[in-house]
């Protein structure tokens, strides 16, 4: 399968590995350096299908769509930051290509800081882009308790059944409000993007549900307890969204990483 959408520099390539138990689906494309991509939420690897092709001119990329997500499979657990980042190492250490360079967008960036502190042999470059981080500040965006409401969908989705039952068969109206509220530019994100992504987020079994859990992985606990900061080159980016207090937050916590 090949995105239409991503007709350029290079045929983007659908293929699979199975890594940490699972069949993992990849959007692939290029030779070179390896460059992984790790999608935010609510979307998939399909986020990436424009920047792929243009990286491959120079990588090897791989954009990833993680556990549960996408077209990867959907186990009924294991999606707290520990074994996401064990899937996308075990997936880097299976290309053999040596040392990822990897960016992270939102929840992905999550994932990829967990990722780079806890493998750091496996990753050179990391760039988390449009995210807070844990332990800088993402507890609080989504603890509504404190009056916080830019990020009200992680409160949402940690109580049980209850995304379920106010969302199902509302899956692609959910998905077109929060892209219209939420993108940078929400007319990049036209009808059939919008069909893709709800083609995944209304199939059948989990879809990331613990991702945004208010558990340890929005905290540094489950990080320095058993791995370092990371201390490869990190390049923060917060181009902004449909909420103007995201950018800001990111940008001033990343700088706290950076100094760390």
């Amino acid at each position: 399968m090949t995105d239409a959408a991503a007709a350029g520099p290079a045929a983007v390539r659908s293929e699979r590995m199975t890594v940490n138990g699972i069949s993992m689906h990849l959007r692939t494309a290029g030779d070179g350096p390896l460059v992984v991509l790790l999608h935010g939420w609510p979307e998939t690897s399909y986020a990436w299908r424009r920047v792929v092709p243009e990286l491959a001119a120079q990588y090897t990329t791989v954009a990833v769509d993680m556990r549960g997500c996408g077209d990867s499979d959907r186990p009924e657990g294991g999606y707290d930051k520990r074994t996401v980042a064990a899937d996308v190492a075990a997936l880097i250490d299976q290309l053999g290509l040596g040392q990822a360079r990897v960016a992270g967008h939102d929840w992905g960036g999550a994932v990829g800081y967990y990722l780079t502190a806890a493998y750091p042999g496996l990753v050179s470059h990391f760039a988390a882009i449009e995210t807070v981080l844990p332990g800088f500040g993402l507890a609080d965006l989504a603890d509504i308790s404190l009056g916080q409401q830019h990020a009200w969908w992680m409160s949402l989705a940690t109580m049980l059944d209850v995304p379920e039952w106010l969302l199902a068969g509302r899956e692609r109206e959910f998905l077109a409000y929060f892209y219209r509220q939420h993108a940078y530019s929400p007319g990049a994100i036209g009808p059939a993007d919008l069909d893709e992504y709800a083609r995944c987020y209304c199939a059948p079994g989990p879809c990331e549900p613990d991702s945004v859990t208010t558990g340890p992985w929005l905290t540094t606990s489950g990080i320095s307890a058993t791995c370092q900061f990371p201390a490869v080159p990190f390049c923060p980016s917060a181009a902004g969204s449909g909420s103007a207090a995201w950018s800001p937050r990111a940008s001033a916590r990343s700088r706290r990483i950076q100094r760390r």
